[in-house]
């Protein structure tokens, strides 16, 4: 990460009132917090997907991607209550 986009981040986070958390990408066992939204994730898709089966459309899975995020971002975690 350069000086700038530094810089950026952490005027955001200020701004937008979160932390800043770095992760390692080649050790994701190490990283709950990436493994609990990959798995929350897939379990949300897996829903879709089956309640998706029976109608006629298209499933388009990636049109759920933000959706899923933003349902991830406010639910809260009951181990943590964050």
């Amino acid at each position: 990460m350069t000086h700038f986009t530094a810089a950026l981040h952490e005027a955001n986070a200020v701004l937008f009132n979160y932390k800043i958390k770095f992760t390692t990408a080649y050790s994701p066992q190490s990283n709950g917090l990436a493994e609990r939204f990959n798995r929350q994730f897939r379990q949300f898709m897996r829903s879709l997907a089956l309640e998706q089966q029976n109608d006629s459309t298209n499933f388009e899975w990636w049109h759920f991607c933000s959706l899923s995020s933003y349902i991830n971002n406010i639910t809260i975690c009951k181990k943590t209550g964050l």
